[in-house]
């Protein structure tokens, strides 16, 4: 280098290590410019720059980058940079064990490869999104965007998975690519789909009870309550979970349902871990929308969470008007004895789609005589008789039939009336209404039904059916001849008799008109007799007239 300077050559820059007086070392960045005067080399201009730190820097980044990279390729969760033209430029290895593809092949893939259908669509509409806000003139430079996206793996399946990104910027804060985290989340979503199935099916069930079922947080707002309100309260779901407190009950109910829940939170509080089974039961005034009262039963629990710390209520509201006006009417004429009043309510049963029971309400034994278990155990078929068992066989296999060719097609509830087996041997009839419980991807998973019991109306609709064949009886062995027509004056019953006195079968005559029987000037007077009795809508009395038999003769 000396050699070329005394030649008169610009060597240029280079580095020099030199030792300051105290022997630290230092590096040196050299620039020697070489003066020149008449063609002879005069001397030379030498300007030196302290690089230490800069190479210092240079080692550090390196040694930063080798950390990262480390770190990146033996993570569980897949790190990856994309450009801004969404072009892979890293992928890390991990992205075998979550795909099946290589790295290699993973960055040789499109997102639209890369992706199943709708989470493509979901992440070029967040790509979209975070364009729009890069043009804006302020924006948060550090944000991320989180997305959860169903991947497509070598094998065919997918993986879901939360894809946590955000921009890599320039020094003037540019966006120049991307950085990603992609995490394996299939079982946590397994987990809230069964846990969203859970809900669903305890939401089909409180929605499908006669009684009210609510929940409220601590603060004494309610959170939850089903449709059952608007036919005990007359309020819409809205309003009710809109109205405060005051508004739901009478001012003492008010203070009773407050005292009710301080007093259980302090008996839930002295046993811990205890708290979501104890339970009370308080009869409370509730206001109506139409300005009225209605004395409810309600059953109140307080809910705790994992820790068992309180973190809300849980309550079934009945109505018991009807059952309080009893009480008292008894109590008032027959005051030496009391009445033991019971709920009487519907059974609710689940089954799966083999029809094996996996649940059936308490109440089962106040209808039937048997235990929940019992009740499991024996399956809804066992407690049937022949008949009933028969004909709810053959409706289960028309509505298994119609869902078996067509999964997804909506099915109304289904009713029917079944007599069924008490466990002390006696019968009872029940109206059974049956709904299909489906799954987040609309498979049906479940049967679920209600029983009413209808005993005394099938009473009163046998004694009605046999008053009515009693009267019918009579009628068919009287020697008049009885008929009913309608308000057109079409005959809708004629007896036997008619067959007597002008040959025709009741089956005949059913459907015609009596001036069809009539000659044309007897059909005229009738008719206006018949015109004005409708008019004045008074009895009347036939005149007598004649009419034609089935030979057309005139009788």
């Amino acid at each position: 280098m000396v050699k070329d300077l005394l030649s008169g050559k610009d060597v240029g820059h280079f580095e020099l290590q030199v030792h300051t007086k105290s022997g630290k070392a230092l590096s040196l960045e050299t620039r020697i410019t070489v003066l020149n005067r008449g063609g002879e080399t005069v001397g030379a201009i030498a300007v030196l720059r302290d690089i230490s730190y800069r190479q210092q820097s240079e080692i550090d980044l390196k040694e930063s980058e080798k950390r990262y990279r480390l770190l990146a390729e033996n993570a569980s969760d897949v790190i990856w940079i994309m450009n801004m033209d969404l072009k892979f430029t890293y992928v890390s290895p991990s992205v075998v064990g979550l795909r099946g593809y290589t790295p290699e092949e993973t960055m040789a893939q499109t997102m639209k490869e890369l992706l199943t259908p709708l989470s493509f669509d979901s992440a070029v509409k967040a790509w979209a999104e975070e364009q729009a806000v890069e043009e804006k003139g302020f924006k948060d430079l550090h944000r991320s965007r989180v997305l959860q996206l169903e991947m497509n793996c070598k094998n065919g399946s997918t993986v879901w998975t939360e894809v946590k990104a955000s921009f890599l910027r320039d020094s003037g804060g540019k966006a120049t690519g991307i950085l990603g985290v992609a995490r394996d989340i299939t079982e946590r979503r397994q987990a809230q789909q069964s846990v969203e199935e859970s809900e669903k099916r305890y939401r089909l069930l409180a929605e499908n009870v006669s009684d009210i079922i609510w929940t409220m947080d601590m603060g004494m707002r309610l959170t939850y309550i089903s449709p059952s309100v608007s036919r005990v309260r007359g309020y819409s779901v809205e309003e009710a979970l809109a109205a405060p407190v005051e508004d739901v009950f009478t001012a003492e109910s008010a203070l009773v349902a407050k005292k009710s829940i301080k007093d259980l939170y302090k008996a839930n509080k002295s046993m811990p871990g205890q708290g979501e089974r104890r339970a009370s039961t308080v009869e409370l005034e509730m206001k109506r929308k139409d300005g009225s009262t209605i004395w409810t039963e309600t059953r109140l629990s307080m809910v705790t969470g994992t820790n068992g710390t309180p973190v809300g209520w849980i309550g079934i509201t009945r109505d018991v008007g009807e059952r309080l006006k009893t009480e008292k009417a008894l109590q008032e004429s027959e005051k030496r004895y009391r009445l033991l009043a019971e709920n009487v309510s519907d059974v609710i049963w689940v089954t799966d789609m083999n029809l094996r029971p996996t649940y059936v309400s308490p109440s089962i034994e106040r209808l039937l005589g048997y235990t929940m278990e019992e009740a499991k155990a024996f399956g809804m078929e066992k407690m049937l008789t022949r008949e009933s068992a028969q004909q709810a066989s053959e409706r289960m296999a028309k509505t298994l039939s119609v869902i078996k060719q067509d999964p997804k097609k909506a099915l109304k509830p289904g009713s029917v009336e079944l007599e069924m087996k008490r466990k002390d041997g006696s019968t009872i009839w029940a109206d059974t209404t049956v709904t299909v419980a489906r799954d987040g991807n609309g498979q049906p998973v479940e049967l679920m039904g209600v029983l009413h019991d209808i005993t005394e109306r099938k009473k009163s609709e046998k004694a009605v059916s046999e008053s009515e064949g009693r009267f019918r009886s009579l009628i068919e062995s009287t020697s008049d001849w009885v008929w009913e027509v309608n308000e057109k004056l079409v005959y809708t019953y004629v007896s036997r008799k008619i067959h007597d006195i002008l040959g025709y079968e009741p089956e005949e005559v059913v459907g015609k008109a009596p001036v069809d029987l009539m000659p044309l000037k007897e059909a005229n007077r009738v008719a206006r007799v018949f015109g004005d009795a409708l008019t004045q809508k008074k009895p009347f009395a036939w005149p007598q007239g004649s009419a034609r038999d089935q030979r057309r003769a005139l009788l």
